[in-house]
């Protein structure tokens, strides 16, 4: 796992103790009624709902039903740490349900929860034996981020996947469509409540309490049957024979039972055990050596069997007794009780717990007993010296939170853990926060005793923020001697910097020695997936720029390839390479092969939550979307791309959608539209002779086919030469092949000679040849008029917009299903927003795109649409 390992003890109920009161008809009322798909026991603390979802659990395993358990916490708050759990959890069932889901989450550790689900989904799909989920303390789940997708899961388990869950109060979910369908069904508090006879049996029989009849029934009537009470009262009453009449004149009330019973118990431990519970109140498990270090007893496991023994409300979590909790009302009172005797101990405590937990690499905990004990320092001790190895292990999500959780006074003012930060809010994609912090930490540099390998780091962070924000790698000089000051032991962040220096080198000196630079970056991180795939992107999009295109695609597949066999196949690099292999396909006027490559990389990019790259893959299948004819979808995605540029900051991808609109409004002939877009468009870097621009030189083209249709031949012709001079200077054929027919037409125009017409049928030889076939037979509609027979190969047919029958739609992405499903089940669009946990504007922004993307005005005909498709389920 990238994130904190695995605590196995989540993943099996607790065992069931010769004391505890079997209910039968509880059991039975639950796993008889199999057409309830989704059943809630939920009651307050101390109703015994974990114990009943045990005794259930155990009744389907002893039948021969698949089972998985998994008790929540807290901190499974945490995406990656809840979907690692939760996916073992059923793997604890039925081993291959969850193989398609540890792949997902081992290439990317912070992939979209709806992505890990929907394969547990598949999976289930696939099994023919009925399978039983039980979710403990489901309550404390409170992030959006997982309760939106787990409702979608629960929505789309097939009939033979039933999920029981035990609750304090209703849970984060919006349990209304289980409801109206009749699938839901709940065990309340009421419901859980003891009988007289089961108070009778309990204190009598299985507690041993020497108590008459009316004190039963005294005790019954003061705790309304919470067995809680009734189990605290059993413990008071074993303390010398002390009778429980008192209680009779008690009312639940007039004063907090519990908070009652619980100081009475603990006032009649010994001292020693006193001590111990004050200690340990604040851990959220235990386990012997743990409490050792925290309470300073040597010998702790005799207490702990003591306090089990006594059953104080300690919770064995493994048969192996190694691990327990505390009941969470007993650590409260616990807790309390210890701020008011001992609050001078609390910080000291919090300390030893965290340095217990950071030896036994536990840096989770670790981090979580620093944060709560307000020890800011320790924190980001920890931080600094396993944070790197936790974000090489691609958990920069679990980063981000507990970073963004330090008070910002000590984040600004600690140049190494703010460059630390910076790595995370690049990779987390979050801009422009990721451009201030780095900003910060440069400032600050010169107070860390690495400020030379901190001022690298921020040069290479800055390097890539440019990169992904405008494609051209800014001003940043990054050189061989500057990265010589990176640490050599984190080929993740070296990877990162040679492919940035074939970024500046491509720049300043030209392909040949970018591209070696490129194969430097692949070599040194053969065993770090997303920085090697990145580097193979860039050999093979150097080989583009080179019009090398038919080497390009060799090398693509060859990667694609070695990613299958290495079991990388779901990270989000590989978006990447396929990405490229749509470019390449679409310049070869392969464009169904290229739509489908195009569609599987935003799929990978969605599903991993890759941001940087999403906007650019969505205005890359606008383009080939547009060469096909389907105009309507291919908007779609030009203003999906343009919403995620505009809202993450990242220029490139508005730039390029607009690029792509204002090429499609010239070859229709509408010259002011396409003038309109580009004006539009943010501004690209200036060219300078010293340096090469490929934003430029891109922008450039789309300009100066504009001039070619408006007449303006010379300007054309002197322009488009000076133009190829500079990319020939560099190395960039690729682009010199459009600047090159933009001159030789301007020339023709000028001057139409048949040796004018051969010279431009020669260079579309020689695009042809290193496979680029497409761009310079629409570079403009004047073209296929001068070779008429060009217009065999498709081009005029579907640059005019026609769509080819045989064409089938672009798949919907995984939250145009989700709210295309949910309106056909009759939800508004507020209802649609509360239970996809995201906002009402935002629910009318995808049902806008999906009837641009479906070709209807209408929810009616979209849900009809859908229907057709097959997309509803």
């Amino acid at each position: 796992m990238a994130t904190s390992r695995l605590v196995v003890t989540k993943l099996h109920p607790p065992k069931l103790e010769s004391t505890l009161l079997s209910r039968p008809h509880l059991v039975s009322r639950i796993l008889d009624n199999r057409s309830k798909r989704l059943q809630l026991i939920n009651a307050p603390a101390g109703f015994g709902k974990t114990m009943l979802l045990a005794e259930c659990y155990h009744a389907v395993k002893a039948s021969g039903g698949l089972v998985g358990w998994m008790s929540i916490s807290t901190a499974d708050n945490l995406p990656s740490r809840f979907l690692a759990h939760f996916i073992e959890a059923i793997a604890v069932g039925h081993d291959a349900i969850a193989t398609e889901a540890r792949k997902i989450i081992a290439a990317a550790p912070s992939a979209l929860p709806d992505a890990v689900l929907s394969s547990l989904i598949d999976g289930f799909a696939a099994l023919s034996k009925p399978f039983t989920i039980f979710l403990d303390d489901i309550h404390v789940l409170e992030e959006s981020e997982i309760c939106g997708p787990l409702n979608a899961f629960f929505r789309s388990l097939p009939y033979s996947v039933r999920v029981i869950c035990a609750s304090r109060g209703r849970p984060n979910l919006s349990l209304e469509q289980q409801s109206m369908k009749g699938m839901l069904a709940e065990v309340s508090w009421n419901n859980l409540r003891l009988s007289l006879d089961e108070a009778r049996k309990y204190l009598l029989e299985l507690e041993g309490v020497n108590i008459s009849e009316a004190q039963v029934n005294a005790l019954f009537e003061v705790t309304e049957g919470w067995i809680g009470g009734i189990k605290l009262a059993s413990l008071a009453a074993h303390r010398d024979g002390e009778s429980l009449a008192p209680l009779a004149e008690l009312s639940g009330r007039q004063i907090d039972i519990s908070d009652y019973l619980f100081e009475t118990i603990f006032r009649n431990q010994s001292e020693e055990v006193c001590e111990f519970l004050l200690a340990t109140a604040i851990l959220n498990r235990l386990t012997p050596g743990l409490c050792t270090a925290v309470s300073g007893i040597e010998h702790c496991l005799p207490i702990i069997d003591e306090i089990e023994r006594k059953n104080l409300f300690i919770v064995r979590l493994d048969y192996s007794r190694t691990w327990f909790r505390y009941h969470q009302l007993f650590a409260g009172f616990l807790f309390g009780m210890l701020e008011r005797r001992h609050p001078e101990r609390i910080a000291d405590l919090f300390a030893r717990a965290a340095q217990w937990c950071n030896q036994n690499n536990l840096l989770g905990d670790a981090l979580d007993y620093a944060m709560r004990g307000k020890l800011y320092d320790l924190a980001i001790e920890l931080l600094l010296t396993k944070g790197r190895t936790l974000l090489r292990a691609g958990g920069f999500l679990e980063l981000y939170k507990w970073i963004k959780a330090l008070p910002e006074h000590l984040l600004d003012c600690n140049p190494d853990l703010s460059t630390l930060y910076a790595w995370v809010l690049l990779m987390y994609c979050k801009f422009p926060e990721v451009g201030e912090r780095v900003h910060i930490a440069r400032q600050n540099a010169h107070q860390s005793a690495n400020a030379s390998r901190l001022r690298a780091e921020l040069d290479v962070i800055s390097l890539w923020i440019s990169v992904v924000e405008t494609h051209d790698p800014g001003d940043v000089e990054l050189t061989p001697a500057l990265i010589s000051e990176l640490p050599r032991d984190n080929m993740d962040i070296l990877g990162y910097a040679y492919t940035g220096l074939g970024y500046f080198t491509r720049r300043k000196v030209g392909l040949d020695k970018a591209l070696a630079q490129y194969h430097s970056a692949v070599s040194m991180t053969s065993e770090a997936p997303n920085p090697n795939m990145l580097a193979r992107y860039n050999v093979a999009y150097t080989l583009y720029l080179k019009a090398q295109l038919k080497e390009a695609e060799k090398y693509t597949r060859a990667t694609l390839s070695d990613v299958a066999s290495l079991g990388w196949d779901r990270y989000s690099g590989v978006a990447f390479m396929q990405t490229m292999l749509a470019l390449l396909l679409m310049e070869r006027n392969s464009l169904n092969e290229a739509l489908n490559e195009i569609s599987e990389a935003i799929v990978l990019l969605e599903t991993t939550d890759n941001r940087s790259f999403f906007g650019v893959a969505l205005a890359s299948r606008a383009q080939i979307l547009f060469a096909l004819g389907r105009n309507a979808e291919a908007e779609v995605d030009l203003e999906s791309a343009v919403f995620d540029g505009m809202s993450r900051n990242l220029r490139r991808v508005v730039q390029k959608a607009a690029l792509i609109r204002a090429g499609e409004l010239l070859w229709h002939g509408e010259l002011d539209a396409a003038q309109s877009e580009l004006d539009q468009m943010p501004a690209s870097e200036p060219s300078l002779p010293e340096r090469y621009s490929e934003t430029a030189d891109m922008v450039a083209s789309v300009r100066l086919r504009l001039q070619f249709e408006r007449g303006e031949y010379e300007e054309v012709r002197a322009a488009a030469t000076a133009r190829l001079a500079q990319a020939t200077r560099f190395g960039q054929r690729r682009r010199g092949l459009e600047f090159e027919m933009l001159m030789l037409m301007s020339e023709y125009q000028l001057n139409p000679t048949p040796e004018g017409l051969e010279k431009i049928r020669a260079l579309v030889a020689e695009a042809d040849a290193g496979g680029v076939v497409r761009p310079l037979r629409v570079i403009s509609p004047r073209v296929l008029e001068l070779f008429p027979e060009w217009q065999e190969g498709g081009y005029a047919k579907l640059a005019a917009g026609e769509k080819p029958a045989e064409e089938q739609r672009v798949a919907l992405q995984q939250r145009e299903l989700q709210i295309i499903r949910l309106v056909a089940q009759g939800y508004g669009n507020r209802d649609v927003g509360k239970l996809l946990y995201i906002g009402e504007e935002t629910v009318k922004w995808y049902l806008k795109l999906l009837y641009r993307k479906l070709g209807v005005t209408s929810r009616m005909a979209a849900v009809e649409t859908a229907r057709k498709m097959g997309v509803l389920g």
